[in-house]
Formats: C-alpha cells, structure tokens, sequence
C-alpha cells in the first residue's frame, strides 16, 4: 500500500478472528476487520494514517460485510467490503448474504458517498446486455448468473460497476488467474451520481499478492480534500556501492564492531546482528534519499544480462495468443537468462562466502539459518495478509 500509495483497502478472506480494530505494525495503517473462522471468510477494510482519524463508525454483518464511514471534507464517504458466497455453495447462504447486502446499502443516506469494494464470485460478461445504465461495455468474459445478481444489485440502489467504465487490455480486467482459467470476479461499485469522481479503475497485473488474485485499484478525487500531505520516503541503504575501497572498510568494521558472541535465544541474536549490519552499512555506504518508488534490486544486471531478459517478453505474447512456438520461445530465454544471471552474478556471490570464512562464528551461521527459517514460515503468513489486500 506504501508504494502503490493506496489510501484504503477492502480485504476478503482475512485470518483474524473476531470483531476487532488494530494497527499494522511500523506503517501506521489501522485495520478493521470481521472474521467467525480462521479458515473461511472474513473481510477487512485498511485506512491509511492520514484518514484513520476520519472515521466515525463501523458496521459489520456477520464476517462477509463491514462498512468503515469516514467524514473527509465536505463529503461523508462510506467504504464496503463484502465477500460474497462461492458458487458451490446453498442458496440460502446466497440469499442470506444478499439480503445483509441490501439492509447495509439501505441504511445509507443517497447524499452520502459510498463505494463498494467486493469478491462477488460472479462474472458480468464484456457486453451491457440491458443493464446499460450500470454496465459501462467495457467487461470480460460472460455474463453468468452470479453477474446477473451483481447487475440487479447496481440497478436497484443506483450504482454503477467501476471495472466496466474505462476500456483496458484483458491484463488489466482480469482479478482472478489460475493457469488457463482467468476471469473477472473483483468488482467496484460506486454511485451514478459519484461516477465523475472515479478516475480510473484497473488490475496491475505484476503486482506480488498471490498466485491467483490481483490487486485492483480505483481511483477516486473528492472535493475539499486536496490537502497537501507530507511526502513520505522509503530510504534505501546503497548496496549497490559496495565494492572497492568501502568494501574494505565494511569488511573491517563488521569483523571489529559487530557483536557476534550474543548471550540469549535466537531472536536477541538475531536482532544484535542485523542492528549492527544496518548501522555499519549506513556508516559506510549511506542511504537514498527515498524519491524514486521501491523497485526491484536489478542495479548489477550488465547490458548483456538487460538484452537476454527483453526476449522473454514473448510469454505476453503466449499469454493473448497460447502459441505453443511463443511458449518454447520463453522457455529458451529462461534458460538463457537464468546462464547470464548465473556466470554475470558470481563476484557478487564472492562477498557473502568470504563474510562466512573471515568473520562469522559456526554459532551466528546457525542462528541466521534457524531465523532464516522461521522467517520463511512468517512470510507465507505475510503472502496471505498481502493477498487480502488486493481490493
């Protein structure tokens, strides 16, 4: 959310259990949530720092439906995160959750702004197909019948479905992908009177949630709420400086001021050494002034490493086209790339072998590996937090 600068988030199936509020950790994000059940539904909503004192009530219904108001301006917007029920299951549980929907919508003020953000489970095809005056033409896929029940919704409480109103590649309608199965079924809904307040709305398709779902976005701009916020910057430290001389100074500093010898469990360990590392590095190599977004580490790719990678750009193609000769294609520039990468990155592989022999102890190599360990564990639970964050 920090990098793509997402004030709010709509979150379906959360693992937190109950009806709580909490703040994320070093981000200062709050999170409102309902869950019954660790391992099925549950939705959330995420308010950015500079909106979280905005908000005046929350509503949930049962642990598919929360509703966040906030007071931003001139205007009172409400924020709806709903989860609607798979297609396999009764249609009791359907007209149940459809039912909550229409008491939330109802209970609405019409000169209140309200946007929808959902996991509706149902498809309302490419065409408008008579529900012109919800359905901007501009979909993907086949209108079924859980997009039917999405349409008749839009239609009985005037709303509008924000994935349809602006013409997009299919990369940038598609929510949902899992192997050759894509299809849309994360949609926004917002009023027809608001409609001029949404800027644009679209999925980025190479953004890291899960496998299978996207991140969605929505743009909106509301009068009177044109504050000017304070720039925030993700500082960097500059790895990419390390060679030379200041490699010689790092190496030096790290064998002489790092305390390797730590008395205690693993976590102590773990978090004396990495402040000493984080310290040195800053001391030696500096840190980015934090203007450009966060991007991925490829400063020591060399121009033949660059030229490779740009051939792989034909699994786009396989992807619209299904060639078998554009998959193969992909296949060899995998290969090809992965060589690069391998003979192009063994001087930085040097560093962290010579960093073991010269100064790290048997004990601290082991530890790191314990909490390398148990930090994998905790970065599938993040894969999962981030995955709610989609919408």
């Amino acid at each position: 959310m920090l990098r793509r600068r997402i004030s709010i988030a709509c979150l379906q199936k959360t693992k937190w259990v109950g009806e709580k509020a909490k703040e994320i950790k070093d981000t200062g994000y709050k999170l409102y949530y309902t869950s019954k059940d660790r391992h099925r539904n549950g939705v959330g909503i995420v308010v950015d720092k500079h909106l979280k004192d905005s908000v005046v009530t929350v509503t949930r219904k049962g642990d598919r439906i929360i509703l966040v108001k906030l007071v931003l301006g001139e205007s009172i917007v409400n924020i709806i995160s709903a989860y609607a029920p798979q297609v396999g299951l009764d249609d009791l549980i359907k007209e149940q959750f459809w039912e909550q929907m229409d008491d939330v919508v109802q209970g609405i003020p019409f000169g209140e702004k309200l946007f929808i953000g959902n996991d509706f489970n149902g498809h309302v095809g490419m065409h408008k197909q008579g529900y012109e005056k919800v359905h901007g033409g501009f979909g993907f896929g086949d209108l079924n019948e859980g997009g039917r029940r999405i349409l008749n919704f839009a239609v009985a409480f005037d709303l509008i479905v924000g994935n349809t109103l602006y013409r997009k590649r299919d990369e940038h309608l598609i929510t949902f992908k899992s192997g050759a199965n894509r299809s849309q079924i994360d949609y926004f809904l917002a009023r027809v009177a608001d409609r001029l307040t949404c800027k644009d709305c679209k999925v980025i398709p190479r953004e890291c949630l899960v496998a299978q779902h996207r991140l969605l976005v929505l743009d909106i701009c509301l009068k009177g709420n044109n504050k000017r916020r304070k720039e925030t910057r993700c500082l960097r430290t500059k790895w990419w400086g390390l060679r030379g001389e200041k490699l010689q100074v790092f190496k030096e500093k790290m064998s002489q001021e790092v305390r390797w010898e730590v008395e205690g469990d693993s976590d102590n360990m773990w978090n004396t050494i990495v402040d000493g590392i984080r310290r040195i590095s800053k001391e030696v190599l500096g840190e980015s002034k934090g203007k450009c977004l966060i991007s991925k580490e490829t400063w020591w790719w060399n121009d033949e490493i660059q030229t490779i990678i740009k051939a792989k750009e034909c699994f786009k193609k396989w992807q619209k086209d299904r060639n078998v000769k554009n998959f193969q294609g992909y296949k060899q520039a995998s290969k090809e790339v992965k060589k690069a990468v391998r003979d192009g990155g063994v001087h930085l592989i040097q560093l962290p072998k010579q960093l073991n022999h010269m100064i790290f102890p048997t004990p601290v190599i082991h530890c790191c590996k314990r909490k390398g360990r148990e930090l994998s564990c905790n970065r599938l639970d993040g894969h999962g937090y981030k995955a709610q964050m989609k919408r």
